[in-house]
């Protein structure tokens, strides 16, 4: 069986009873604000039910708290048990939906995460091929050399398809062939 430790001072308060009240009052100030907060995100929360369901629930939670807070403090000062079990159990239903909503969040984060990174590693990907296809652009190809070998063709220029990526050479005759390709016609 699971048993709680005993203590006998509440963090730097020298008994059990100054350190309720503080506890009482930190969680009035901290839960007030919660409720606040969580009531005026309930309207800007509308497009996402998960995210309604979760702030509707931690506003109601949050009420609870301030009243049962409100309870504790009445608790201590009368001296009255019962008034603390309401603070017990409200604090305790907090922790676990509160718990249950940071793993989702840390689900939800790890997969946005995921997406990220698959995404980064895409244009990584796409940078590196296209890097690649311009490198080969920058090398010409065996089919080019033999070409640029030719003595009467001579490569001028290389036309780049962008859909396909590849490489069509643009031949030109060289003045060399043209010049006794005239001087043909002119005999």
């Amino acid at each position: 069986m699971f048993t709680l430790p005993h203590m006998e001072q509440c963090c730097c308060f020298k008994n059990l009873r100054t350190g309720s009240f503080a506890s009482a009052i930190y969680t009035l100030v901290f839960y007030t604000a919660f409720f606040v907060g969580g009531a005026t995100h309930i309207k800007t929360a509308r497009h996402d039910q998960v995210y309604i369901v979760f702030t509707v629930t931690m506003v109601v939670l949050c009420g609870f708290l301030v009243l049962t807070s409100i309870l504790l403090l009445i608790a201590l000062k009368a001296g009255n048990d019962r008034l603390m079990v309401p603070w017990l159990v409200s604090i305790t239903a907090f922790t676990i939906v509160d718990s249950i909503f940071v793993v989702w969040l840390l689900v939800e984060m790890i997969y946005c995460f995921l997406c990220v990174i698959n995404q980064y590693k895409e244009f990584r990907m796409d940078c590196s091929q296209s890097r690649r296809s311009n490198s080969m652009l920058d090398q010409p190809s065996a089919e080019m050399v033999r070409l640029d070998r030719v003595p009467s063709v001579k490569i001028s220029s290389v036309i780049i398809n962008q859909e396909s990526a590849s490489c069509e050479p643009h031949i030109e005759e060289t003045s060399k062939s043209s010049k006794s390709s005239e001087s043909t016609e002119a005999t």
